[in-house]
């Protein structure tokens, strides 16, 4: 049995009735308006009111309340860009950015603010937000208590001049306080690059690629820029740039190196104040290149104390763009060749390598040798340094060998001093040295051809085929012919198991042609046959060296014959 209660009665006894009180506390609820919460702090003073009204502010700050964490930054501007600024809410931190391209007292103006409350502090305090070299200890003294509604925040406000960043303050606010690769912050870290690029860079002498305030840094203390170290307020000058190099004063005080020391410091100086220069490396190359030229010229007269000043600046004008070679530095090097390479040896070498550079990067088309230049340009310094690979593997290979022979002062092996100074025939020269200190002398098979045999040709010239008889013979080989026979492993090793022969060719006594070839099913097969430096044969000198080589086999053959003839009747009698 039901009742329909009328409307008095249903809501006289309406607290009895569940379904009733819960339909009553949802019309209350929504009759009562909801109250908006901006649990960030709504400041209104972040940014100066004659750039941005407090109202403005406001209304920006409740916007970043409607957004994720990671998109609470924006960039705003006037109309014709005089005016550009930046709000960023990270971590409890509200941070805004502005520059004022009207405003010739100070390059960018920041403040920020957080709530004072100890939970809030607690986040801040890790965070340290710079002004420069200003810290976060310094700044808390200088925040004031200011409130944004009923909440206390902190705020700090401060402008910075052109003037502060030469003096240090070069630190942009955010770098403290966003982290460029988290997941937070990455997003906010592009808005407040773009700031930087479009507002900050144009009021400030800057670099490519680089920290916005790095010229700045480098224009007030060129010293650090250009040597590193605690230069503070030194100059690059004359003076300075010799002091740094330490030029021996016969050197410095020639009229030469004076004006050398004197366009370098001028070039250096006025590269760094010109807008149209943009590479750090470049501005540093003039310095730089002298630095070098001059590490050589000191390495040079460590080998030659009394070197006459031509032979100086010869060494100075040709090796500018030379790698040193490390070898120089040792004390065995440069006794060695001070006693037997002449001095004027030693510049035609250099001489000679940077001729030959200078004339293949003529010939090169722009862009290849732009690259080329690029590849050879260590970092920082602004200009290329090729190694002469033939010198400076030789030095290497020479301080080696000093360092064995002086470690085995009863090794046979002796250094001689070549009879002419090329550096490719010194290198290989040494190289043989080396392999004989670092290679036993065992004996190797000589089953071909045990006594060399000769021949001649149709125009009369005089053939030689033989085999090693040792490890040593093979080495000088290599060397005589510039190929890796006598140093590579393989070679040796295939001789001891009888796996190929190697055969080394002479005419009219000197090294020519070196043969592998190996034996299969009674048949002689030739794998290879190189000239010198690995030359490969024209088609007549293959056919010579082969008729010649046949001719070889035959008369081998003959010998081979007779020997056996003789043994034969000495047995019988």
């Amino acid at each position: 049995m039901q009742f329909a209660l009328p409307e008095h009665l249903k809501v006289a006894v309406a607290a009895y009735d569940p379904t009733l009180k819960v339909l009553a506390r949802q019309q209350a609820k929504a009759s009562k308006p909801r109250k908006t919460s901006f649990s960030l702090g709504l400041p209104d003073d972040l940014v100066p009111h004659d750039l941005l009204k407090a109202s403005k502010q406001i209304e920006i700050a409740k916007e970043m309340h409607s957004k994720e964490a990671a998109d609470r930054s924006t960039i705003l501007r006037n109309y014709n860009d005089d005016v550009m600024i930046c709000i960023v809410h990270h971590r409890s931190v509200w941070l805004a950015v502005w520059a004022d391209k009207r405003q010739p007292d100070y390059v960018y103006g920041f403040s920020y603010a957080y709530k004072s409350a100890p939970s809030v502090a607690s986040k801040v305090d890790p965070i340290v937000i710079k002004a420069g070299y200003e810290h976060r200890e310094y700044l808390r003294e200088k925040e004031v208590s200011v409130k944004y509604g009923r909440t206390e925040f902190m705020r700090y406000s401060t402008v910075i001049t052109k003037e502060q960043i030469a003096n240090g303050s070069n630190v942009l606010p955010w770098d403290g306080l966003l982290d460029r690769w988290a997941k937070a912050s990455s997003d906010k870290w592009r808005t407040v690059s773009n700031f930087t690029n479009l507002a900050i860079k144009p009021m400030v002498p800057t670099f490519d690629d680089q920290h916005v305030f790095a010229r700045m840094k480098a224009i007030s203390e060129p010293a650090i820029f250009l040597w590193g170290g605690a230069r503070y307020g030194e100059k690059v000058t004359v003076d300075s740039l010799a002091n740094f190099v330490e030029l021996p004063a016969r050197i410095a005080e020639t009229p030469f190196f004076r004006s050398e020391l004197s366009t370098a410091v001028a070039e250096f100086n006025n590269r760094l104040l010109d807008p149209k220069v943009r590479q750090p490396g470049d501005v540093k190359g003039a310095v730089k290149s002298f630095m070098h030229r001059i590490d050589w010229v000191g390495r040079f007269l460590n080998v030659y104390p009394d070197a006459q000043i031509d032979y100086v600046q010869q060494i100075y004008n040709f090796c500018g763009s030379i790698h040193t070679p490390w070898s120089l530095r040792s004390d065995l090097v440069k006794q060695w060749l001070r006693e037997n390479m002449p001095i004027a040896s030693f510049v035609r070498i250099c001489r000679t390598f940077a001729e030959s550079k200078a004339e293949e990067l003529a010939g090169m088309e722009e862009g290849r040798r732009r690259r080329e230049i690029d590849v050879n340009t260590h970092f920082g310094d602004g200009f290329p340094k090729w190694r002469n690979n033939a010198f400076d593997d030789a030095l290497s290979v020479l301080d080696n060998i000093l360092q064995s022979i002086k470690n085995n002062p009863d090794s046979e092996i002796k250094l001689e001093r070549p009879d002419r100074w090329r550096v490719n025939e010194f290198h290989d020269y040494l190289v043989g040295v080396s392999f004989k200190i670092n290679n036993t002398n065992d004996p190797l098979p000589q089953d071909f051809f045990p006594e060399p045999i000769k021949i001649h040709d149709a125009e009369g010239k005089k053939w030689t085929f033989f085999q090693p008889a040792d490890v040593h013979q093979l080495a000088s080989w290599g060397q005589a012919v510039r190929n890796c026979v006598g140093s590579a492993s393989s070679y040796r090793e295939g001789i001891r198991r009888k796996t190929h022969f190697i055969i080394l060719v002479m005419i009219d006594n000197k090294p020519q042609f070196t043969i592998q070839a190996r034996v299969d099913n009674a048949l002689f097969n030739v794998s290879q046959i190189a000239g010198i430096s690995n030359r490969s044969l024209t088609d007549i000198e293959r056919k010579t060296c082969e008729i010649a080589l046949n001719e070889a086999i035959i008369k081998q053959n003959e010998i081979i014959k007779q020997n056996k003839l003789k043994l034969m009747a000495g047995c019988a009698a």
